[in-house]
């Protein structure tokens, strides 16, 4: 028996349904027993135990990053494997958790991979959190890792004032000499859409040559989501997001959103993790973890466990499922259009 932890009720419920339903379609198929728990009723945590209490072998939930973290606490006190559908946030592997979405680290190192081709200088803004800074971190690394340097970081704090932002950034450009044409820089901005193009109109203003500028300036780049597969969403902003670069999943002929395509990735892990015996190994003791003896170590076992999902062949790895190819896209005149892909060079399946 699989048992799907999802908001069955509340402001999320629209969402939660939906994710059941991509669910089913891979599950529910006779073979394998569904129960869906609201996690609403009475929390997340609370539904992890009487999962495991009611003989569920596996559960799959955790809509957005807060009710994961919440499940996946629960998940290691209960001994309770889980597929977190949120996203991870940070590389501490835990014993009975598997994380299946992409994580935004590796989002923000594909477009920092693609950056540095051809770029040698790299600007970088985002907001003071402890998300941000991990981001910025993330960025630099894979940025320096290819060859290219940051010259420009800065985290802003969240109540500042974006207009003094952009300014104190063109006077700090100015001071380290970089001329008015910006062949050779990138600008990565690690906020979210509304943010970021906020960010850009100021920093246009105080005369900062980004996107539309001469001198063969660059797009800015941000991190992207399954937000751009919403095409109307794009074609509303228009000329606020022209030339704008991201990096996302590339999804086979077929697949539309990335999101749902994790979520049938979830599923199709879950039948693997049956068929590779997860219902016989239930609770029949992986042994000792921290000193303890607790029950079946699901992120142990399935390491380097292979399986075909909705966006391609994956592999579970250091507790998280890797594998899916990043590509790079534009939006231009209101369209998102591949950049490049895995094939041409700017985009790498995930080691």
């Amino acid at each position: 028996m699989v048992c799907l932890v999802l908001p069955m009720s509340g402001p999320h419920t629209a969402l939660g349904r939906q994710v059941e339903k991509t669910l089913r379609a891979v599950l529910d198929d006779g073979a394998v027993g569904v129960r869906v728990l609201d996690s609403n009723d009475p929390g997340p945590a609370s539904q992890l135990g009487k999962a495991r209490d009611t003989g569920c072998v596996l559960a799959i939930g955790g809509l957005g990053d807060r009710e994961s973290r919440t499940m996946v606490e629960a998940a290691e006190a209960a001994d309770m494997p889980l597929l977190a559908l949120g996203r991870d946030p940070d590389d501490r592997v835990r014993s009975h958790v598997l994380w299946v979405r992409t994580s935004r680290m590796e989002e923000v190192s594909a477009i920092a991979r693609h950056a540095a081709t051809g770029r040698t200088v790299a600007h970088v803004l985002v907001p003071d959190t402890v998300f941000g800074r991990q981001v910025a971190r993330a960025f630099r690394v894979a940025f320096e890792v290819a060859g290219g340097q940051v010259r420009t970081e800065r985290a802003v704090p969240p109540r500042e004032d974006l207009g003094k932002v952009a300014a104190t950034f063109a006077a700090e450009r100015k001071r380290v000499g970089e001329g008015p044409a910006c062949e050779g820089e990138v600008l990565f901005l690690g906020y979210d859409l509304g943010g970021a193009m906020r960010l850009v109109s100021w920093l246009e203003f105080e005369g900062v040559p980004v996107r539309k500028g001469a001198g063969g300036c660059p797009p800015v780049l941000i991190a992207g989501t399954s937000r751009w597969n919403d095409p109307a969403r794009v074609s509303r902003l228009g000329d606020d997001l022209d030339g704008v670069r991201f990096a996302d999943v590339v999804l086979p002929e077929g697949e539309r959103d990335v999101f749902q395509a994790e979520v049938r990735d979830a599923a199709f892990l879950a039948r693997a993790l049956l068929g590779s015996g997860l219902g016989s190994r239930a609770r029949a003791g992986a042994g000792e973890v921290g000193g303890e003896e607790r029950g079946d170590a699901i992120a142990r076992w399935a390491e380097g466990l292979v399986f075909r999902g909705a966006t391609g062949d994956l592999t579970v790895r250091g507790g998280r499922v890797v594998g899916r190819t990043w590509g790079v896209f534009e939006v231009r005149r209101g369209e998102i259009r591949p950049l490049c892909d895995g094939d041409t060079g700017c985009g790498d399946p995930m080691p």
